[in-house]
């Protein structure tokens, strides 16, 4: 698309190139928006992930959880991702209540979808016993998926073990009990991403522009 400059402008979800594909798209001068990743140079939208991550781990404090798990994907590894904000985010909010999580209660889900939550479970193993609340950086899907498979095997979501997904999508608000979960504003996400290219076609803006949405728990 760069090359033959088939499109006028570009957003990017959730992906990060390599070094030469960002220096390509720099140098093209075609308006670029990336959502939930931010470069060096380029226009980015996302949401206040760290927040988000720390509001999780200070509703859980406050609930009285002390013992938490998380469940991460394979893109927190990346430094730049969203679901490492979110990660450090928690870590941060525990650590306000002296509480501390271990490698030993963090797994992780192949795939961002449900049957991978439901696996996520048996990840756990024996350990399962030892912690009260989880907190899904990979998402909803995945923490209904653990949800699901927790209480197929008699355990009570909140009171045994409460559940925190990331997301807010429609399903969280459909299971039983309600997820709950940490909002992203994905309209408001795709708007902005609009306004930035449009404004920047018009010649009104110059780029790059970063906008950081607020996250509601």
């Amino acid at each position: 698309i760069i090359r033959k400059k088939s499109a006028d402008g570009i957003i990017v979800l959730s992906i990060t190139p390599e070094k030469n594909i960002i220096d390509k798209i720099i140098k093209s001068k075609i308006p670029v928006v990336f959502i939930e990743r931010q470069i060096q140079g380029i226009s980015s939208v996302k949401v206040d992930n760290f927040r988000g991550g720390f509001m999780a781990a200070v509703h859980l404090a406050q609930a009285g959880r002390k013992k938490p798990a998380v469940i991460i994907d394979s893109y927190t590894a990346n430094r730049d991702s969203a679901e490492y904000e979110r990660l450090l985010g928690f870590k941060a909010g525990l650590k306000g209540y002296k509480i501390s999580l271990t490698n030993d209660n963090i797994v992780k889900a192949q795939y961002n979808n449900i049957e991978s939550g439901r696996i996520c479970l048996d990840k756990f193993g024996v350990k399962i016993k030892k912690i009260d609340s989880v907190f899904s950086v990979a998402g909803d899907t995945v923490a209904i998926g653990f949800m699901i498979e927790a209480k197929s095997y008699g355990i009570k979501i909140p009171r045994d073990i409460a559940v925190i997904g990331f997301d807010d999508m429609d399903v969280a608000s459909a299971v039983e009990p309600a997820l709950t979960t940490v909002r992203q504003p994905i309209a408001g996400m795709g708007k902005e991403a609009v306004n930035i290219i449009d404004g920047a076609l018009k010649g009104k803006l110059i780029l790059p522009k970063n906008i950081t949405l607020d996250a509601e728990l």
